[in-house]
């Protein structure tokens, strides 16, 4: 069902055809019914392969996500500090108009944190790690890329 209906919209987006724009669709944000409505812990997006920001997409052709392919701490930074993820932190600190030094590494990690565990918080409970396992790894790759990035 989600696969589905996130592949429609990449196809050929209805929101943006209300207005009469045609495009591809990034995706669907997917929220709970009755009870639960409206409670943004429990919102998630599925996007279509054209924009995804984890490896998933070249992964999933060949075999579907395990949980055990993520078991470990190194394989889950792989698979959720990605280029693009990263470029995404740069955009973050330039819309709120900072610039790319060290002063500003502090927010960007804060913003990488966060994304990260909320787009991928299922995917650590279903591996059985905890945010506290990844957390470190995660900074450290992403200071690596960052200081990188400063000096380009």
């Amino acid at each position: 069902m989600i696969d589905g209906a996130t592949r429609e919209v990449e196809a050929c987006c209805s929101w943006a055809a209300r207005f009469g724009v045609e495009g591809v669709g990034e995706g669907v944000v997917w929220q709970p019914r009755a009870e639960h409505f409206g409670d943004s812990e429990l919102l998630f997006k599925s996007k279509g392969e054209r924009h995804q920001v984890v490896v998933r997409a070249r992964v999933a052709k060949r075999t579907p996500l395990d949980p055990e392919l993520i078991a470990s701490v190194e394989a889950f930074v792989a698979y959720a500090v990605t280029d693009p993820r990263l470029a995404q932190g740069l955009d973050y600190l330039a819309e709120h108009g900072m610039e790319v030094e060290m002063r500003s590494l502090g927010v960007f990690l804060e913003w990488l944190a966060g994304d990260i565990r909320r787009e991928h918080a299922s995917e650590l409970e279903h591996s059985g790690l905890e945010w506290k396992q990844v957390a470190r790894p995660v900074t450290e790759r992403a200071k690596s890329w960052f200081r990188d990035a400063m000096s380009h």
